[in-house]
């Protein structure tokens, strides 16, 4: 895989096996997931942990972020993040899901905005979600180009110590 954002890619991509129109909905369901917690589920140091964390399927939603959401919104990342292309629903099935078809979810989002109104829980808002997410990919990234400045000055190093080596003899 050489396009795209890593942890948004689907299983199939990573094996390099056929995709299929049910490709899409790991994608949504992925952004669900950084939607509803300001979390990527399967991010990694690096873009091998992530495809390793995507292919094995690990993910959680035990972080403190969670508290607030309501089972129905997990229920519905879930359904969609299913490994086997074939298993994951369409989306004509994804729009019928309890989550987005229930009124009942009302009150959960009314309950949490009443807590977070009060102080309690995380509270924090989609933006504040949003922002938190991509302030994080950025200290990553800053973090991935550090270490290939490092890994280049070393090999640099490396290299010249040969030659200096080499001329020597």
């Amino acid at each position: 895989m050489t396009e795209g954002t890593p942890e948004f890619v689907s299983p199939e991509v990573i094996n390099y096996d056929p995709i299929a129109l049910t490709t899409d909905m790991w994608s949504v369901g992925v952004i669900a997931y950084v939607l509803l917690s300001g979390l990527s589920p399967f991010l990694g140091a690096d873009n091998e942990e992530t495809f390793d964390n995507i292919t094995g399927l690990r993910y959680s939603f035990q972080d403190p972020e969670f508290e607030t959401v309501s089972a129905a919104a997990i229920s519905f990342v879930s359904f969609l993040l299913v490994v086997d292309a074939s298993r994951r629903p369409s989306a004509t099935q994804a729009l019928e899901h309890s989550w987005l078809s229930a009124d009942d979810d009302v009150d959960t989002v009314t309950a949490v905005a009443a807590a977070a109104a009060e102080g309690e829980g995380e509270g924090r808002s989609l933006r504040e979600r949003l922002e938190h997410f991509v302030a994080k990919r950025r200290w990553q990234k800053c973090g991935n180009v550090i270490m290939v400045c490092n890994a280049l000055l070393h090999n640099q190093r490396r290299h010249g110590a040969q030659a200096e080596d080499k001329g020597c003899q």
